[in-house]
């Protein structure tokens, strides 16, 4: 797997409240992302599980199952949500 630097991947607006950084593999992804206070992330599911590191701040993320600490993960194909 080739080396990645968050700082030279390019971020993209997905919305006026919510930006990501993002790198996709053959059977993974692994995004960055900067959600504003407020903001929501629809309801939505992927093909592989998914794993969510809170760096800073809050995000409510349901249904979803607690992991330690402040990751919070959802089995491949179930969907979920998210808000700030």
């Amino acid at each position: 797997m080739p080396h990645y630097d968050w700082n030279e991947i390019p971020a993209e607006q997905l919305n006026p409240q919510i930006t990501r950084k993002v790198i996709h593999s053959g059977a993974m992804t692994v995004a960055r992302l900067t959600i504003a206070r407020g903001a929501v992330v629809p309801a939505h599911h992927h093909i592989n599980e998914q794993i969510a590191m809170v760096e800073k701040g809050a995000l409510k993320f349901k249904p979803g199952r607690p992991g330690n600490h402040g990751e919070r993960w959802t089995g491949s194909g179930h969907p979920y949500r998210r808000s700030a």
